[in-house]
């Protein structure tokens, strides 16, 4: 006899509005709530997200009425998991238990239970959650079968629940098929399919978890899909019995058989396998090496996010502004915010670093907090980057490149680097703040088109080395050389940093080192990622040829600017870029992709300044760029 658990999931998406929330429930979970209130008999188990439960206690009260009249009768069972649903493998460990305590004490307030089970998004797994699962009082999880049936362990074939071991602490793993029909499907050949997976003997244990969109679906109607299912199966008497998780855990004989699990995920949900890998090894791609790779935005959302979990972990005597943070810590990590279409991408980057930003200010104790320059590792690869951090803003220097890769202003809850629309191409102007290039006259056409492939790359791509820096000056001091022309010419450029309260003072010193003339053109990109509301769009003004202009959308170009303006109308930010020697400059502003589901849209500005370039042997030149941000 196989036992098939029924159940879904619901996670509240953390982009959508009130409309969308108040649709969902009434295509998903309101139809689903109506059929199990019918078919006392059908059990099913669910998963809701904290933030789903949180909305339900306020808008439909009776949603756990109802919950709590069919856990009684032991038909429902509510999973337990992270509050915001995140990745486990892809937190910190100390968030994993907040997360699931969270989760559980809503739980309980709400219906009176605490969970037994956990449902973990896409199976993301790793062994170092059993003992975090085991002190949170959770006895199972639900894994896709596939890990279970690849995991190398004798008897063990995804078909039966295993228990897994670390640390001395143990937790119960039930085999999850993701598998899902469709409403028309016959019931019979689904059962019949399932049926066959598990073998001619036809025994063991599944859970069948249908995804939200689907069970609206499956849930509704006169006659829901599921319970066709289930008469079909008395009717026929198929070996297939109907039950909750928790029924099963108590055949206990069933569990005895040990087991060892890669850290992964579910093959179905890896986004950057290789096509000709099967699913035993894909199964093993450990989560966080598959999540950093799904879009060049991961990475730096990862790495805030654990700078963030570092910031809050040393607040001290504070527990009520300790938790605040945390909170919105956690709200950060959603696992809808990972992995999305990539036209919503942008939206789900701003909607990350608007909880982390306020999370990052609520850590920041008033009147204790001053400004500072700081060098480490932030982004984990090996090199330590330089924080600028105010009270207003952080700017965060990379050596690679010698330029600022993240710029974020507190009052709007925005990082203002890294246009979406070129994140793909790591030297393109309009991605970070202060990208240098020195160039031929012969390759300035391709530059002013923002075209930084076609022609090499002395400086934009090297790795800068730290000459001084000053703590108490706020000032960092890179150096780097390279090589120029058909002749290789050796040149060097030394960028000075002055970090002041509201911005940075940039020095460029680019030197001759060949015993040749040198002639070309020292040029500096600017990019800045913006919002683009559908009322007041951003506006870029530029002071150049004694006249103001305001710059459309496309390419321009000025001679001689004395100024450039950027503003992001959404959150009143303002970007005043100023040279101490009129650059020429080229600008383009564009939409950086289509409106994604929630009406997001982006736009990026790129700037380009340079200047002209003649030097003997031996001279060098000197130009500052000054930008300044007011909130």
């Amino acid at each position: 006899m196989l036992s098939l658990c029924l159940g879904s999931y619901y996670v509240l998406d953390p982009l959508a509005g009130a409309a969308d929330a108040e649709r969902e429930y009434s295509r998903i979970l309101k139809p689903l709530l109506g059929c199990l209130c019918t078919n006392p008999e059908l059990p099913f188990c669910l998963y809701l997200s904290g933030e789903a439960m949180d909305w339900l206690n306020r808008k439909h009260p009776e949603f756990f009425v109802l919950a709590r009249e069919l856990l009684a009768k032991k038909t429902l069972e509510l999973l337990g998991g992270g509050f915001f649903a995140p990745f486990f493998p892809f937190i910190p460990p100390a968030d994993r238990l907040v997360q699931l305590e969270m989760l559980t004490t809503v739980l309980r307030q709400s219906v009176g239970k605490r969970p037994r089970g956990a449902w973990l998004p896409a199976s993301a797994w790793d062994s170092a959650l059993v003992p975090v699962l085991a002190a949170s009082g959770i006895e199972y999880v639900l894994l896709d079968r596939h890990m279970l049936k690849y995991s190398g362990c004798s008897g063990v074939d995804g078909n039966y629940p295993v228990t897994v071991e670390e640390n001395g602490k143990t937790v119960a793993v039930l085999p999850l098929e993701t598998a899902a029909p469709d409403a028309g499907e016959d019931p019979r050949a689904f059962a019949a399919g399932l049926l066959a997976s598990v073998g001619e003997d036809a025994c063991g244990m599944l859970a069948c978890f249908f995804p939200p969109d689907r069970l609206a679906d499956l849930a509704s109607g006169a006659e829901p899909w599921i319970c066709r299912l289930q008469n079909t199966v008395r009717a026929e008497k198929l070996p297939l019995m109907f039950e909750t998780p928790a029924r099963v855990l108590r055949a206990a004989e069933k569990f005895q058989r040990p087991a060892v699990l890669s850290d992964g995920m579910a093959p179905a949900e890896v986004r950057n396998a290789p096509e000709d890998w099967p699913p035993a090894a894909v199964c093993k791609i450990p989560v966080k090496q598959n999540l950093l790779h799904v879009s060049p935005f991961i990475p730096g959302m990862y790495a805030k996010m654990m700078h963030v979990h570092t910031l809050i972990n040393q607040i001290r005597g504070d527990k009520a502004r300790k938790n605040a943070a945390l909170e919105e810590l956690c709200r950060a990590q959603n696992h809808r915010l990972f992995v999305r279409p990539a036209e919503e991408l942008p939206a789900a980057r701003a909607c990350v670093y608007r909880r982390l930003l306020t999370a990052e200010k609520l850590s920041r104790q008033k009147g204790i907090f001053s400004d500072s320059l700081l060098s480490f590792d932030y982004d984990f690869d090996g090199v330590r980057e330089y924080l600028a951090q105010t009270e207003i803003l952080n700017l965060y220097l990379h050596p690679s490149g010698g330029r600022i890769f993240e710029c974020d202003v507190f009052s709007s809850g925005k990082n203002f680097c890294g246009a979406p629309g070129r994140m793909q191409d790591p030297d393109a102007p309009e991605r970070f703040l202060f990208t240098d290039y020195f160039l031929s006259r012969e390759d300035l056409p391709a530059l002013r088109n923002f075209c930084t492939g076609v022609f090499p790359q002395v400086f934009s791509s090297s790795l800068y080395q730290e000459e001084s820096l000053e703590i108490a000056r706020k000032e960092v001091v890179l150096k780097v050389s390279g090589v120029y022309g058909a002749f290789d010419q050796p040149v060097s450029l030394k960028k000075r940093f002055l970090f002041k309260k509201n911005g940075v003072q940039v020095q460029f010193i680019l030197k001759n080192d060949s015993p040749l003339n040198l002639s070309g053109v020292l040029a500096t990109g600017l990019g800045f990622a913006l919002s683009l509301p559908k009322k007041t769009p951003p506006s870029v003004s530029i002071f150049a040829g004694e006249a103001r202009h305001e710059v459309p959308d496309g390419l321009s170009l000025f001679t001689g600017a004395e100024w450039l303006l950027i503003c992001d109308a959404d959150s009143g930010v303002r970007f005043n870029i100023e040279a101490n020697e009129s650059p020429d400059l080229a600008l383009r502003t564009e939409e950086t992709g289509p409106a994604g589901a929630q009406g997001f849209r982006a736009k990026s500005v790129g700037a380009v300044l340079y200047w002209p370039v003649d030097l003997s042997p031996g001279y060098e030149t000197e130009k500052t760029v000054f930008l300044t941000i007011k909130d």
